[in-house]
């Protein structure tokens, strides 16, 4: 499965919101997303026949005209349609890492939403989320 990020050329032309595959390797990129306090889909994609072992790379709200400004942001990782797991960043305000990696395992076949939502007023800021690892059979 191409999307938009990785045409049939092989060269990269931007975000991609789906999982795009290199051979064995795969990875979303869900580009900047403005700073927003509702809960938005930044990175939705099905796995299909293979399975994904990497790291998803969730970074905080930050100020790019101004980047010792940022929010408190929450991450929520949904696995066909149940709620995983909630991840917090903080670029400023608490003791929460600005950005944070873990690693994740995705099943075949496996329907995948990352939501994105920000918990701070004020300043304006975007947000991204990037995955990436290896595909298995």
């Amino acid at each position: 499965m191409l999307g938009g990020g990785n045409p049939v050329g092989g060269s990269f032309t931007g975000a991609s919101t789906a999982l795009e595959y290199l051979g064995e390797h795969a990875y979303a990129q869900s580009g900047p997303f403005a700073k927003d306090t509702n809960e938005h889909t930044m990175i939705e994609f099905e796995t299909g026949p293979r399975y994904f072992v990497g790291t998803i790379s969730f970074h905080g709200t930050t100020d790019q005209g101004n980047p010792s400004n940022g929010n408190i942001s929450a991450f929520n990782v949904y696995l066909n349609g149940l709620s995983q797991f909630l991840v917090k960043t903080d670029s400023s305000d608490e003791n929460s890492p600005h950005s944070l990696t873990t690693p994740i395992i995705f099943p075949p076949y496996t329907q995948v939403k990352i939501t994105g939502q920000d918990y701070s007023g004020g300043d304006a800021g975007d947000t991204a989320i990037t995955i990436t690892g290896r595909v298995y059979k």
